[in-house]
């Protein structure tokens, strides 16, 4: 992955590890396990941020396959299913 630091904020590109997954045939649940993989717990890195683009269809999907112990999966459940958030 590529990066530029400026003011202490490390910005990464994904784009060569999304064209590396495809290429080795990895499935997008897979590669979305591996992004969102830092956040499965509610005790994670507070300076660590990544933004996906991704349609509402296919994050579902992907919620669909998580254990109820995921901590982001819950999370993004309870938000996009208007359910409260605990």
């Amino acid at each position: 992955m590529g990066y530029v630091n400026a003011s202490d904020v490390a910005i990464y590109s994904d784009l060569e590890t999304i064209r590396l997954a495809l290429t080795a045939a990895e499935t997008a649940n897979q590669l979305l396990d591996e992004i969102f993989e830092p956040f499965a717990n509610p005790v994670y890195p507070n300076n660590l941020l990544h933004i996906v683009a991704i349609n509402s269809g296919k994050l579902l999907e992907w919620i669909s396959t998580q254990p109820t112990t995921n901590y982001l999966a819950q999370q993004l459940r309870n938000i996009l299913l208007g359910t409260s958030i605990h």
